[in-house]
């Protein structure tokens, strides 16, 4: 008779822990899981600055607006388009950029409310000294490398990223060396870079 007593109360204690909506102690989860496969496309803008440096010059900054459309291939694996573009943050001069790439990002941990990516990318660069002469525009080939931090609300994330810009030489040089079988341009026609942009993105 004991052992049937025991039996029902331990029974019924199973099954009052077990009621819907009844708190079940260790059951608390830790951050949000997004099912980051469900929603794979992406499209995103942001602000930010490029700063441009010659070897013989002083740097230029560019205050410039941005916009991305990224797909995932894999739960750790993002590929981007990004367009952008601005004007020199002397706002005396007439000198913007533009900027356009295809890359790929790695995110570490995709899954979580934060997370944490590194990215590389190739594209063009365009230099205009005169907005309204097409003329005085100089093109550039150029590699991206760089990471990022992102907080993610469901479909809603803020991000911010840095990159190191590495362009090419002017196409105009290029194409004036092929010509002439000349030496490559010199090394006052290389630059170097970095960019650094806040943005939120929205995945669908």
């Amino acid at each position: 008779m004991r052992i049937v007593v025991a039996f029902v109360v331990a029974l019924c204690g199973t099954a009052y822990a077990q009621a819907p909506g009844e708190y079940v102690a260790g059951a608390a989860v830790g951050p949000s899981y997004h099912d980051v496969m469900a929603d794979r496309w992406s499209v995103g803008v942001g602000i930010g600055s490029v700063g441009l440096r010659a070897p013989d010059g002083s740097p230029t900054s560019y205050a410039i607006g941005e916009l991305a459309f990224r797909f995932r291939l894999a739960p750790h694996f993002e590929l981007e388009t990004t367009l952008g573009g601005g004007n020199e943050s002397d706002h005396n001069a007439a000198t913007s950029v533009g900027l356009a790439t295809l890359g790929a990002r790695y995110i570490f941990q995709p899954r979580a409310d934060w997370n944490v990516w590194i990215v590389g990318a190739i594209g063009a660069l365009s230099l205009r000294s005169d907005p309204n002469d097409a003329s005085s525009q100089v093109d550039r080939a150029m590699a991206e490398a760089g990471m990022g931090i992102e907080r993610r609300f469901a479909h809603f994330a803020l991000q911010a990223e840095f990159r190191a810009i590495a362009p090419g030489a002017p196409k105009q040089a290029e194409e004036a060396s092929a010509r002439t079988d000349t030496m490559a341009p010199a090394a006052s026609d290389t630059l170097a870079g970095a960019e650094l942009s806040l943005g939120a993105s929205w995945y669908f």
